[in-house]
């Protein structure tokens, strides 16, 4: 057996300097310095460098690698630029756990309570992100709700890629869960800044997608699964050890950044936690339509009061019903319905009384 497949069986498995190969240039000379080897910055973007103290170089390499993962998303906040960061994994897992231990190292306001939306809606996520200050970070629980590739239709969806198009100076970093990445909807795939796929409990491994302007797969989906399949012949990943998967990701993957190591919430956290989260899984699909809907007669109602204030306003200044009729495109008993909406007055009625405002 070689050394490679030695250390490759190592349970302290290291990102050695062979990482470093695969996140720099080709002709860069080979290194053991360990930043340089688990250096998170491809050739197609250059930051700033982060360092670790003395005592944070002799924690284990998992640690040591989320911490410089964070730091470097806390660069980048502090670039003028916004993070989002899409979490994968079957369930239970450790998605959520994940989440929040990377946004707690990214905001030290960070709060479960107030930054984690646990039953999404893109209203909320707005409020969210332009409520809180600049280096916030917020946890998007479910994502599945709001973001499926398969509702691309959706006003939620449209919304969400609409958000994060729009809101990229709050500088602030998002954490969304999702079961897949392929999940997500093309739009918001090529908005996100880092993939974390957790692996198995406690270990994630990072992916970045590639800047070339000529690529249009850039994650390299199709590619890697080329490549999985491949280096291991169809055998399914579930019968693959962690450190089998960790050496294929860095080695074979050309989009791979880093892995990293998080702990399980305390047991004051996972109390917390379903305290907060129960409450969203009791309510079925229904109650959420119920909601949902809700929510759609208030934006009708918003919308009719603003439709009547300018109707009104028209026919107020001399304007015919038949010409709003013409204008609008709604028909006439629509539009006297509109202008007395809520108040049970005739047109002549509503004119007089504007007119005396």
């Amino acid at each position: 057996m070689t050394s490679e497949a030695l250390d490759a069986l190592n349970p302290d498995y290291e990102a050695n300097a062979s990482a470093s190969t695969i996140n720099s240039e080709q002709d860069s000379p080979p290194t053991d310095n360990l930043l340089a080897a688990l250096d998170l910055t491809p050739k197609f973007e250059v930051e700033q460098e982060v360092e670790l103290t003395p005592e944070e170089e002799l924690l284990s390499n998992g640690t040591k690698n989320r911490l410089l993962l964070v730091r470097r998303l806390r660069k980048r906040l502090r670039n003028d630029k916004d993070a989002i960061v899409v979490l994968t994994g079957e369930r239970g897992i450790g998605k959520t756990v994940c989440a929040h231990c990377l946004a707690r190292g990214v905001s030290e306001k960070f709060d479960m309570r107030s930054h984690t939306l646990f039953d999404p809606e893109v209203e909320r996520l707005k409020d969210i992100i332009y409520k809180f200050p600049k280096y916030s970070a917020t946890v998007v629980d479910e994502l599945i709700r709001i973001g499926y590739r398969r509702n691309w239709a959706s006003v939620g969806n449209k919304l969400l890629i609409e958000l994060y198009n729009l809101c990229r100076y709050q500088n602030q970093a998002s954490f969304l869960c999702i079961p897949n990445f392929n999940d997500i909807d093309k739009d918001l795939q090529d908005n996100v800044t880092l993939w974390v796929h957790v692996v198995d409990r406690g270990t994630a491994v990072v992916f970045k997608s590639d800047q070339n302007p000529f690529v249009a797969d850039k994650w390299h989906l199709r590619e890697n699964e080329k490549l999985i399949q491949g280096e291991y012949r169809g055998l399914s990943m579930n019968k693959w050890g962690l450190n089998d998967k960790l050496n294929v990701f860095e080695h074979k993957i050309p989009n791979f950044y880093t892995w990293f190591g998080f702990p399980d919430f305390t047991p004051e956290e996972k109390v917390l936690y379903k305290s907060l989260k129960v409450p969203y899984e009791m309510k079925s699909g229904d109650d959420r339509k119920v909601e949902a809907n809700k929510a759609a007669r208030v934006r009708i109602e918003r919308a009719e009061k603003a439709l009547s204030g300018a109707l009104l306003e028209l026919y107020a200044a001399g304007v015919s019903v038949s010409k709003l009729e013409e204008v609008t495109g709604l028909p006439r008993q629509k539009i006297g319905r509109v202008l007395s909406v809520g108040q049970g007055k005739s047109l002549q009625t509503l004119k007089r009384e504007f007119e005396r405002k």
